[in-house]
């Protein structure tokens, strides 16, 4: 005979509810939203990552999930300002106004080298700049 407990929620060192399960003598800590949207919601081929769309991590109502790939959920994450990316990001280098000022200057001819030099980074990453594969936001 089968013997399966739930046996306390607890809340994960990031801040999702986990459930503690007991199978056979045998401990299973699982996320509770993966458990709801497992249960309750269409898996969608390609996503196999469950959003929390309104952020709140132990809001676990069928509601407030979805199923995205890991791209949907950290594009969803940057547009709602959880991961903060280029000039909002507490380790960027350059401001938003030194991206403008490096894109412009970089049209009109002025050389990585002599830019990196100017800016204190490597040309390298005023290629990326340039490339919009660095401080991507388009408001730059």
């Amino acid at each position: 005979m089968l013997q399966e407990i739930i046996l306390r929620l607890d809340t994960h060192r990031q801040g999702y509810l986990t459930a503690c399960l007991m199978k056979d003598g045998l401990q299973h800590r699982t996320l509770v939203h993966r458990l709801v949207a497992d249960a309750f919601l269409d898996k969608v081929e390609g996503a196999d990552e469950v959003n929390h769309i309104n952020l709140v991590k132990h809001d676990n109502r069928v509601a407030n999930l979805e199923w995205v790939t890991r791209k949907q959920n950290h594009r969803h994450a940057i547009t709602n300002g959880v991961i903060r990316m280029g000039a909002d990001c507490a380790n960027a280098k350059l401001t938003r106004e030194q991206v403008r000022e490096i894109r412009s200057l970089r049209r009109n001819g002025q050389t990585t080298v002599s830019l990196g030099r100017q800016y204190g980074i490597s040309s390298g990453g005023i290629t990326r700049i340039c490339q919009n594969r660095l401080y991507a936001d388009p408001v730059y």
